[in-house]
């Protein structure tokens, strides 16, 4: 089962050791091949939902990129399910992974990571992020 929590910044080096983060990485990076924020979802999970109108934001921002920025909503749930948590919440053109929750060491959700054109986790933060948060995955955009 994942957890739900409250926000926390993880170290990028101990996240990016883990297999189910590397596989998910893998999965995200055959959709595009560039910079990518992935959220790690789940529909039974409050500070999830209470995230999505940011995530709307980045899916907004991500349009609007030129393509250097792609989003990323992933669960371990059945793409269908996905599909309807993404589009209840107007994320319905955000590109969707679902994973296997059994072959991954991804415990906590909400989590957002910043992946880089080459793949690499630059930062992740887990929980409902507080506002310093969000304007930081902001000015990640923007660099």
């Amino acid at each position: 089962m994942l957890q739900q929590a409250s926000c926390e910044q993880f170290s990028t080096r101990t996240v990016a050791d883990h297999a189910g983060w590397r596989a998910l990485v893998e999965s995200a990076r055959a959709i595009s091949h560039a910079r990518m924020l992935v959220a790690v979802v789940s529909t039974s999970c409050q500070y999830c939902i209470d995230s999505m109108g940011f995530y709307r934001t980045l899916l907004d921002a991500s349009q609007h990129s030129s393509g250097r920025w792609h989003f990323v909503l992933a669960a371990a749930e059945p793409t269908d399910t996905l599909r309807r948590l993404a589009s209840a919440h107007g994320l319905s053109t955000a590109r969707l992974i679902s994973f296997s929750l059994a072959s991954s060491d991804i415990r906590q959700t909400p989590t957002l990571a910043v992946v880089d054109a080459d793949g690499n986790i630059e930062r992740v933060w887990g929980g409902v992020l507080p506002r310093a948060s969000e304007d930081a995955v902001r000015a990640q955009m923007e660099r």
